[in-house]
């Protein structure tokens, strides 16, 4: 049974209401405390990834849950953290920084979880590995969706902001490749195999996480 999506985010809902009413506060103020309160609420928000439920314990648990139940292994597990990196990624502008951490964290709680379970490890490595570049895959669309729909007179560091994201999503497939590599480091010789031997095939055929950031 797929653990409930509570089970990854309790708190999602009350985070996000409390930013939303944030930034409501913050339109009625001045041009330099606008900028000010923006930029605390920008900061916040990437602190809070912890208080989102997104440790590594959290999505350890959940991948438990399913290794447990032992029933469409690698499914669940795909699903479960392609959900975990595309909800927490969509809490927060997407940075190369953000995915980076996110992707690792969940990665790396997958695969543990199988091995300290002795079970499974090839199924869940697999499925994780898949499920991780999805859910960066979703952040993506999802960001240029919001790309091109920001208004065109932003202020000079709103701009800035933009750019810079539009430069983390290009290099989105190197940095894919490159959370493999580091968690492969980090893992037991099955898993470390199948980790380096999709990034080299990423590396060789080129990431769909590649044709995804052209798209837009």
């Amino acid at each position: 049974r797929r653990p409930p999506r509570s089970t990854l985010f309790p708190y999602t809902t009350l985070f996000r209401s409390a930013f939303l009413g944030a930034k409501q506060a913050v339109g009625d103020c001045s041009s330099t405390l606008k900028q000010d309160l923006d930029k605390a609420l920008h900061d916040a928000k990437l602190n809070s990834i912890d208080l989102l439920g997104l440790t590594k314990q959290t999505v350890k648990e959940a991948i438990n849950l399913v290794i447990e139940a032992g029933k469409d292994v690698e499914n669940i597990v795909e699903n479960t953290t392609r959900e975990a990196v595309s909800n927490a990624m969509k809490e927060a502008s997407f940075s190369a920084n953000r995915a980076r951490r996110i992707s690792e964290t969940v990665l790396l709680a997958a695969i543990e979880s199988a091995q300290e379970s002795n079970k499974y490890i090839k199924e869940v490595t697999n499925a994780a590995v898949e499920g991780v570049r999805k859910g960066l895959a979703d952040s993506v669309e999802f960001t240029q969706h919001e790309l091109i729909n920001t208004e065109v007179s932003v202020e000079e560091y709103i701009q800035e902001d933009i750019e810079q994201t539009k430069v983390d999503i290009e290099n989105v497939s190197e940095l894919f490749v490159g959370v493999l590599r580091k968690v492969a480091d980090k893992s037991d010789q099955l898993a470390k195999n199948i980790l380096h031997d999709a990034a080299d095939d990423a590396q060789k055929i080129g990431c769909v996480l590649q044709e995804k950031a052209h798209s837009a």
